[in-house]
């Protein structure tokens, strides 16, 4: 059983060097020591113009406490105007987040 992700956000700020979106994650992982973060991945052969394409990877521990541990992970980028969605790809399929500004 891996981690589980229940609340996603993203926001899209102005800044002095371009438009920065922060995409979050929030939920809980079965143990600790679980590793987590998100990184860029491929569009796919249809464009989908205005979206952010990433994927979730999960390191499980070889040994870790067995409780119910928080799990937050954060991505960081610069992005154009023309950025409104982000779909996040999860081992279970993907997921469609509205950006916020």
């Amino acid at each position: 059983m891996g981690c589980s992700i229940e609340t996603w956000d993203a926001k899209a700020t102005s800044a002095t060097d371009g438009r920065r979106l922060v995409v979050r994650g929030d939920g809980t992982c079965p143990k600790g020591g679980f590793k987590l973060h998100l990184e860029p991945t491929n569009i796919g052969i249809a464009p989908e113009p205005g979206t952010v394409a990433l994927r979730l990877v999960v390191t499980e521990p070889e040994a870790g406490i067995d409780r119910i541990t928080p799990a937050h992970v954060k991505f960081e980028t610069h992005v154009s105007g023309a950025v409104n969605r982000v779909r996040i790809d999860i081992p279970d399929g993907n997921l469609w987040v509205e950006v916020k500004e």
